[in-house]
């Protein structure tokens, strides 16, 4: 608020000002009022607030110089921007725009978007516990809008730069750097000593890097950016894929990646893994060494770097996966 004091902050505790605020974007009819607002937990990225009224529900989103889960990491708040223009994108392809929210505003000045109110939903998160398997017909869904995604090539879409260059830090950089900084053990006894393992490979820290430098160079495909469970959200309407925020036009073997390697944390079935990939190729040409090697660095940060997951595994299997990533990077 001191650094934008021109800039609406967005407070589910301001109910005065939150109906201001959407009045003022044309979102509140004559007579109607606010009657709840409430933050949102489970956002990584951004501060989020539902409001009820006489007559709708909103979902209302707001970047901040900083990510609300991690507030002591700096983040660019254009990042709503590019989402909207993600959004704008899609809605180009009628079967995309049905597995994601509607857009109803976008407010570049106050780094806000309202969209449309999923109702109660779950996102997938619930993989991650012991036993629980992705359906077909979710398989068929991730695999359908992902493919779709991917063939989507953007003459003019922003590069997103700041944001890959934060997600570059803490997928590439950071988890293979014995001073990052991090304390495992306080999340995992043991922790420490299965990321030494990593550090202990300069062939796998140099084979991070390079991907690193190849997730940073331009592409030709739209990708979603963070194609992972906590991205993908069930209701009454579906299965809807959320919070592109690290969307950018690359290489469609990271989006790929990412998605196998958390179906492999979460130990779903190799049939699983089998049925998104029966609806996700088409004639795409995919380097599937590519893939798996992305997908190694995106288990290692996972699982030794800050963005942790709700992980039911033991110690010693976090050693089985980690060493089992590493032999994937060494060849």
């Amino acid at each position: 608020m001191e650094r934008y004091p021109a800039t609406f902050f967005l407070d589910a505790d301001n109910l005065d000002g939150l109906s201001a605020y959407i009045s003022s974007r044309g979102l509140m009819g004559s007579g109607e009022h606010i009657i709840s607002a409430d933050a949102l937990a489970g956002g990584n990225m951004n501060c989020v607030v539902r409001v009820k009224t006489s007559s709708k529900s909103l979902i209302l989103k707001q970047a901040r110089p900083w990510v609300e889960k991690y507030p002591q990491i700096d983040a660019p708040m254009e990042r709503n921007i590019i989402e909207a223009k993600f959004y704008e994108e899609i809605r180009r392809d009628t079967h995309l725009s049905q597995n994601a929210p509607l857009m109803l505003d976008n407010n570049p000045d106050a780094y806000i978007l309202i969209m449309e109110d999923l109702g109660e939903t779950q996102d997938f998160s619930y993989l991650y516990q012991n036993g629980q398997q992705v359906s077909e017909e979710n398989c068929r869904s991730l695999g359908d809008f992902l493919s779709r995604l991917h063939c989507i090539e953007p003459e003019a879409f922003p590069n997103n730069q700041e944001m890959r260059l934060l997600n570059h830090q803490h997928i590439f950089d950071l988890p293979f750097r014995s001073d990052n900084g991090f304390e495992l053990d306080s999340i995992q006894a043991g922790l420490t000593a299965v990321a030494e393992l990593v550090y202990a490979e300069p062939a796998v820290i140099k084979q991070a890097a390079e991907l690193g430098e190849l997730y940073l160079s331009p592409g030709t495909s739209l990708l979603h950016g963070d194609f992972y469970p906590g991205s993908w959200m069930n209701s009454d309407g579906g299965l809807y894929v959320l919070d592109p925020e690290f969307c950018f036009v690359g290489p469609r073997e990271f989006d790929l990646s990412v998605i196998l390697a958390h179906f492999r944390l979460s130990e779903q079935s190799n049939i699983s893994e089998s049925n998104f990939l029966s609806y996700y190729l088409t004639d795409q040409d995919i380097d599937w060494s590519l893939v798996e090697r992305f997908a190694a660095v995106e288990i290692i940060r996972r699982l030794v770097g800050i963005a942790q997951l709700p992980l039911e595994l033991s110690i010693n299997q976090k050693k089985a996966i980690i060493t089992q990533a590493i032999d994937v990077l060494k060849t």
